[in-house]
């Protein structure tokens, strides 16, 4: 298991969910592009930002507890 950090460049649906899966890294827990392991599925977004606004997001407990930190 990767922790990895992505970065949009369009507004596409499932952009991130798609290429990680087509380049043979899907996300766990998608049961649409990956595959099923558990009720979650481990994607986050960390932040989200505006012209003038930014939120920074922590990294959900159930993940860290997943990757061992």
């Amino acid at each position: 298991r990767s922790l990895l950090k992505a970065t949009l460049e369009t507004g596409r649906k499932h952009q991130i969910r798609v290429q990680l899966a087509n380049y043979g890294f899907p996300i766990v827990g998608d049961n649409k592009y990956g595959f099923r392991e558990g009720k979650e599925m481990f994607l986050n977004s960390y932040s989200i930002e505006f012209e003038d606004f930014v939120y920074e997001n922590e990294l959900p407990k159930s993940f860290k507890e997943k990757l061992g930190l």
